[in-house]
């Protein structure tokens, strides 16, 4: 308060109290004295509320209790209005009593009714006193104190994931007043210590952390929370994930052919995975079909199948399960199909051949090779009776590799008159049984060639392709003979090297037609004079013409000799692998037998020192092969008796037919038509 001086206007006197007012102030009396006279004025004050307060009715609240809170505004002037809400949320309030307004002001009382629950703990209940003339606005807050037992929050991680070999931690999410005294953690009814172990810690927040994680880890935990109001329990499952196991895989599976089977990969992963399974089938890289379009996949939890439909012999093999569920190493197992069906003996013309010597010195061996699965067994028969097991002669030997299968009869000492026959060689399954025919023959003159035909063709030049014949047992030659129709004379051209089965016929005339024969020859002459093997007509393309296509090969007039009765007009080339599929296989048969004489170059073999190794460069064996340069013991020694010839004498001392002890049939006839270069080596023996 300031009292200021006594001013004069006149005759008017004046004097200012100037006031800093206050809710003390509202409503009092002022008043001013002159002499005598005097005015009075009452003074009215606006004011906020000097005080908010709230009250309530309980201090230590547990969840359902029921809290009354009243807000007083002790005075004010003019009059305010009080409010309600709870963390932002407007409160339903009654009117209360109010107490006495100090300073002649107004006075205001409102209450809430509250159902406190753990939720509501930490909150502020806030009670705002406004006044809309002073535009001024007073609050108080009470802070909601509510005890209860551990509870665990809606963010609790209930599910945790790790890798085995990895770490971990199992979180802790939960709520309590007081704050929990113990956290407890259970695996499988055992208590981890919670001073902690060598693998695994609690946190002081609660949480578990584990580390060197494996797969035994994986399971239920079970959290026990504890304060002074009571206690809460979670579990956290956690899951380990580990690289897959093949646990079981059927190996061999086997299944007849034309049947369906499933091979079936087990493992133990975790996770599963849908799409986890995969198969090959593993093979050389040059097979041609690898592929598994005509098997279908199938997985189902922990088990992938690959089912086979009409099962062929072409599909069996090794096949390799693949598993990757996302946590490495993949993992792979092997299993191989094993497709049963019977015996396929190889059959590699319609009447095999081998020759042998009969003179009681020589031995003999027949090939017989079938195909099957189980394992076949063989039998022999000769001329359609079994052979006697108690002979010492016949000696059986067979080997199995995979789905191939071999039997070896070895025939010691041939007699002409005991073992030239038809032998028989079954092969017997569970499935079933076949067989072929092999005719052991005397040493002899080759057999004509089968299947000529031509594979290319210019004006001036044509490739020929064959299949040779039984060779008589000896090397043999090919030699090509060919005339120009309607031109006198025949033209000879011997094939080399001796052992292929195609050539390529030069010095031709275009536009010409010719006739070509194909002639097999050996020591002992050729395939006859009336069985010249196997003719063509053709015709040579003109210089202007296409050659080499496929229409010129159609065009030709293919033609068999009159002797063979067959057709051939295939006019692609053809590789000799694919025509000797038998041949091709017999060569590279694994066990290892005493070389024959085809397998022995002649400068090495007994007999033939001397003579050049490019002279005789004869073709392997074609056919079985035959033990017919040495005795029974394995040792090489004179097949026939001894005859001193020279190397091209083409007759035979006459003192030497007198020996009855002969080991070919009289084949006279042949000495005449051998040319003085067709007996590359020195012949021992004698000729009845």
């Amino acid at each position: 308060m300031r009292l200021g001086s006594v001013e004069k206007s006149g005759s008017t006197f004046s004097r200012e109290l100037v006031l800093i007012t206050g809710p003390s102030d509202n409503k009092a009396q002022f008043t001013c004295k002159d002499g005598q006279l005097s005015a009075s004025t009452h003074l009215v004050v606006q004011f906020p509320p000097t005080n908010v307060t709230i009250l309530a009715n309980a201090s230590a609240l547990r969840p359902g209790d029921a809290l009354n809170l009243t807000c007083f505004s002790i005075s004010s002037n003019p009059p305010v209005n009080l409010t309600w809400d709870k963390e932002g949320e407007r409160l339903e309030d009654v009117a209360a009593l109010p107490q006495r307004a100090p300073f002649k002001g107004f006075a205001a009382a409102r209450s809430v009714l509250l159902l406190v629950s753990s939720r509501d703990h930490g909150h502020r209940v806030t009670c705002r006193a406004h006044s809309p003339q002073l535009r001024e606005t007073l609050s108080a807050f009470y802070r909601l104190n509510v005890l209860y037992p551990p509870e665990f929050l809606g963010e609790q991680v209930l599910v945790v994931t790790a890798v085995e070999q990895g770490e971990v931690l199992l979180p802790v999410s939960v709520s309590a007043n007081p704050a929990p005294d113990a956290f407890n953690w259970t695996f499988r009814g055992y208590r981890l210590s919670p001073a902690g172990g060598p693998r695994h810690r609690i946190l002081p927040d609660g949480a578990l952390r584990l580390w060197n994680v494996t797969r035994a880890d994986d399971g239920l935990y079970q959290l026990h929370c504890q304060n002074s109001e009571g206690t809460a329990e979670a579990l956290v499952r956690l899951h380990v994930h580990y690289a897959p196991t093949i646990r079981a895989l059927q190996d061999p599976t086997e299944v007849n052919v034309g049947g369906s089977v499933d091979i079936v990969c087990t493992v133990d992963a975790n996770p599963i995975l849908p799409g986890m399974f995969n198969w090959e089938r593993l093979g050389e890289e040059e097979e041609e079909d690898q592929s598994l379009d005509d098997m279908e996949k199938i997985s189902k939890g922990s088990t992938g199948r690959l089912r086979v439909h009409h099962a062929t012999v072409a599909q069996a093999g090794a096949y390799q399960c693949i598993v990757d569920n996302g946590v490495a190493p993949p993992a792979r197992g092997l299993v191989r199909l094993v497709v049963r069906y019977a015996p396929q003996v190889e059959h590699p013309t319609p009447l095999t051949k081998v020759a042998a010597a009969g003179d009681s010195t020589s031995s003999a061996t027949l090939h017989c090779r079938a195909r099957g699965v189980p394992n076949v067994v063989f039998t022999w028969t000769k001329n359609g009776l079994p052979l006697d097991p108690e002979d010492p002669r016949y000696t059986e030997h067979t080997y199995h590799q995979g789905g191939v299968h071999s039997s070896l009869l070895t025939i010691a000492n041939v007699s002409a008159a005991q073992d030239y026959a038809l032998f028989t060689c079954t092969a017997t399954n569970p499935l079933g049984s076949d067989h072929t025919n092999i005719q052991l023959v005397s040493i002899g003159r080759p057999d004509p060639p089968s299947g000529l035909k031509v594979v290319s063709m210019t004006p001036h030049s044509m490739g020929l392709e064959w299949k040779p014949g039984f060779d008589g047992g000896l090397p043999q030659r090919f030699r090509i003979r060919y005339e120009a129709l309607g031109t006198p004379g025949f033209l000879y051209v011997d094939v080399l090297p001796p052992q292929a089965t195609t050539f390529t016929l030069t010095g031709l005339q275009p536009s010409t037609q010719y006739r070509v024969w194909l002639l097999a020859s050996n020591a002992l002459g050729d395939s006859g004079l009336v069985d010249k093997g196997t003719q063509l007509l053709i015709m040579t393309p003109g210089i202007s013409e296409k050659t080499g296509s496929e229409e010129d090969r159609v065009r030709n007039d293919y033609e068999e000799s009159q002797w063979t009765g067959d057709r051939d007009t295939r006019s692609s080339t053809v590789s000799t692998t694919d025509l000797e599929p038998y041949y091709h296989s017999m060569r590279d048969f694994s066990p290892r037998l005493p070389p024959t004489l085809e397998e022995v170059p002649y400068s090495q073999a007994p007999g033939f020192a001397g003579l050049a190794d490019e002279d005789m460069a004869f073709p392997r064996h074609l056919y079985d092969e035959v033990e017919r340069t040495y005795a029974p013991s394995g040792t090489w020694g004179p097949l026939y008796d001894e005859v001193q010839m020279s190397p091209y004498d083409l007759y035979w001392p006459e003192n030497k037919y007198e020996d009855s002890r002969g080991i070919y049939d009289q084949v006279a006839g042949d000495v005449d038509t051998v040319e003085s270069d067709s007996l590359p080596f020195e012949l021992r023996g004698h000729l009845v």
